[in-house]
């Protein structure tokens, strides 16, 4: 794993950096980024949808 402080290698599970001394991150808060990703194309899939939509579909004449 990678301190994003100063990007030195560390040891998988370790909590701090060898080399800078900071915390690194967790695990879940990288599990959490994972799962949130495909919602993410989810939405934007949706978003360019509905937009082309509103362009493609027949207006109401009335």
């Amino acid at each position: 794993m990678r301190c994003v402080y100063c990007n030195t290698e560390n040891e998988t599970g370790s909590s701090r950096c060898r080399h800078c001394g900071m915390p690194l991150p967790r695990e879940e808060l990288r599990d959490r980024k994972r799962l949130r990703r495909p919602f993410l194309w989810l939405f934007w899939l949706v978003v360019i949808f509905c937009a082309v939509m509103i362009f493609l579909l027949p207006r109401s004449l009335g």
